[in-house]
């Protein structure tokens, strides 16, 4: 038989997108739970929903392959504090703030083709995300989630450019990036992070870790990335305490290079008990 999906870490990775519903829907937790949400500039009792909603939705077109089609969104703000504590939905694409300020929300699962800046900023009771179609990390997507502790995002390619998506989330121990290519300027910077897997990584722009002053581990692959200006300025990794893992056969090269040579000190070679790449 052919096989249909490949998932790694409970998330799928193959294939990334899945053909368009027939149905759009918005299920939260608890299903009583009161409020108010604005969805196609209409605002709406949580209450009268009993949990599950399916349209009407805001939408616009967009071209895709040269063809006009329309894609459907949740508007700007939309459950911005409200008290539900889970959210699922299979719409793509999740506008600025949509979530921000909802202080009881633990648990999200979307496809998050595109999720725009700040959407859910300041959930402090956030703990478990999953968006398993995101491809590129907005600035403060995640900004004062500090509830998070680990983060795996199979199909993000680019975070940034600007400040980062995961400032200030405190207790956010490790993120895990497989397919990460780009980390534009600032792109992680003044988050709380403990621990990052980039295997895949081909270019850290200027300050990308500014101010993570948490940051002691950095796994890398194969590719030496182009390291921009200022890098690691914050972190333990500057101030000669964190340790940056390659693999073995890279070390010396890692160690010479551009930029690295600068941390030469600092680079080890990953740990064969270690499975980060």
């Amino acid at each position: 038989n052919p096989v249909k999906a490949i998932y790694a870490y409970g998330e799928k990775v193959w294939p990334i997108s899945e053909p368009e519903p027939t149905e759009y829907y918005i299920k939260w937790t608890p299903s009583d739970v009161s409020g108010i949400f604005t969805i196609a500039g209409e605002a709406r009792f949580l209450q009268s929903y009993n949990g599950y909603y399916n349209g009407p939705f805001s939408s616009r077109n967009v071209a895709e392959s040269g063809v006009g089609v329309p894609y459907y969104y949740i508007d700007k703000g939309a459950f911005a504090s409200t008290n539900i504590l889970a959210i699922e939905t299979n719409i793509r694409y999740v506008s600025g703030g949509a979530f921000q300020g909802c202080s009881s929300l633990q648990t999200v699962k979307m496809p998050g083709r595109y999720v725009l800046n700040g959407a859910f900023m300041n959930c402090t009771e956030l703990q478990t995300i999953s968006l398993s179609e995101l491809q590129n990390l907005h600035p403060f997507t995640f900004e004062g989630c500090t509830k998070l502790r680990y983060v795996y995002l199979p199909n993000v390619t680019v975070i940034g450019p600007d400040y980062g998506a995961f400032s200030n989330c405190v207790n956010l121990l490790s993120v895990s990036l497989p397919k990460c290519k780009i980390i534009d300027d600032y792109g992680m910077a003044y988050c709380g992070i403990y621990e990052i897997s980039l295997p895949e990584i081909s270019r850290i722009n200027g300050h990308a870790f500014y101010s993570c002053s948490n940051l002691s581990t950095i796994y890398l692959g194969n590719t030496i990335p182009t390291l921009g200006e200022r890098v690691f300025l914050g972190t333990q990794i500057t101030s000669s305490t964190g340790s940056i893992y390659v693999p073995i056969s890279k070390l010396l090269a890692y160690k010479s290079a551009s930029g690295w040579s600068h941390y030469s000190n600092r680079i080890f070679p990953i740990p064969q008990s270690i499975n980060k790449l």
